[in-house]
């Protein structure tokens, strides 16, 4: 015969709940098949690639852009609201690249609305959206630190975690 005290009958009924539904506020989670991670030749055309950042040949695993997209979906849905935008971050195909800033290892992270880029063979060639504000970003991920980078513009003076190219920041 079991037993289960009050405590442990309500951990056991809490697991058993279905999850409750996400929040209105809450972003929708990225598309899965919207990312691709670039070869270390094709990288060296993202943006930041040649700005002191050493593009490497290493693997970037899936675990890795996992918890990279789980800190980066809401830095970049508040970003995207801050700049005006209508477009969720799950409208945006994302391109990774491996790269080492001195002693980190560090993943490029170049994203862009679906609508801008699709004439291009975005799994293997970096595209370069043209579309105005909020087309298209970038972000530098730390893996040690598991945090982004702050960035700034040319010119800018405010850093940022996710840079938009052509939008005021």
């Amino acid at each position: 015969m079991l037993l289960l005290t009050g405590s442990a009958l309500a951990a056991l009924a809490a697991r058993a709940a279905p999850a409750a539904a996400a929040s209105p506020d809450e972003p929708a989670p990225f598309i899965r098949d919207w990312r691709a991670v670039m070869t270390a030749g094709e990288a060296s055309l993202l943006p930041y690639a040649a700005s002191g950042l050493k593009i490497e040949p290493r693997h970037i695993s899936t675990a890795q852009i996992d918890a990279l997209e789980a800190l980066l979906l809401p830095v970049l849905a508040a970003q995207l609201k801050r700049i005006g935008s209508r477009n969720p971050p799950s409208s945006y195909f994302r391109q990774y690249a491996a790269a080492r800033s001195g002693r980190h290892l560090v993943i490029l992270v170049h994203g862009y609305l679906r609508d801008t880029g699709h004439g291009t063979d975005w799994t293997r060639k970096p595209a370069d959206a043209h579309g105005g504000e909020g087309s298209f970003w970038d972000a530098v991920y730390v893996v040690s630190r598991h945090r982004f980078a702050r960035l700034k513009k040319d010119g800018g003076a405010v850093r940022r975690a996710v840079i938009f190219q052509g939008a005021a920041e």
